[in-house]
């Protein structure tokens, strides 16, 4: 059975939410494949499969004709792990890396910021409601007061940000073509000598 909760988690509710960790997946794979656009297509159904999207496509091509590019994909973190597995029948795997980034204190940071400064614009709202004050120190009050919001507005951007970062893991997949110009000129050579 669970503990009932204290006096402290009754009062703040919140408690339990406000330690929920908060922690960005991400990770980067490099393939040798033998068709970029036929593979790009493999990657895409994979990542569908996972409930994730292909998020940007980039490519060129080389000197040889050969085909390099780039797709980087947004999963939820939960299938990074089985997206990479899937993605390895692709070609033949390079390189992985996958890493996970705690940002739970910069979040938890952020909060109290947060809370300080609508506190900041209440008072700044009641000081402007009551109008008390010389009409100087009432513009004074509202400069503050747009100083506060434009703080507000910051803080909740980069929350979402990290909101955005946690809630789907990004995966940038490098693709190459093999150079198979010496696997043509060697069936080339077994055909004439047959």
């Amino acid at each position: 059975t669970t503990p009932a909760p204290t006096a402290a988690e009754q009062a703040h509710p919140t408690t339990n939410q406000s330690l929920q960790r908060k922690v960005i997946r991400n990770g980067d794979v490099e393939f040798e494949i033998d068709n970029f656009d036929s593979d790009t297509l493999t990657v895409t159904k994979i990542v569908v499969e996972e409930g994730g999207y292909i998020a940007t496509t980039n490519s060129d091509k080389l000197p040889n004709g050969k085909v390099k590019g780039t797709v980087t994909v947004r999963v939820p973190p939960e299938r990074l792990d089985t997206l990479v597995m899937q993605l390895r029948s692709l070609g033949d795997l390079k390189s992985q890396k996958l890493e996970a980034q705690d940002v739970s204190k910069q979040y938890t940071d952020l909060d109290s910021e947060l809370t300080a400064a609508r506190a900041m614009e209440t008072r700044l709202l009641e000081i402007i409601k009551t109008g008390k004050g010389s009409v100087k120190e009432l513009l004074e009050t509202e400069r503050e007061l747009a100083n506060w919001r434009g703080k507000i507005e910051k803080i909740v951007g980069q929350m979402k940000y990290y909101d955005n970062q946690v809630a789907l893991s990004t995966l940038s997949i490098t693709m190459y073509e093999k150079d198979i110009k010496t696997v043509a000129a060697a069936i080339e050579t077994e055909t004439v000598e047959a």
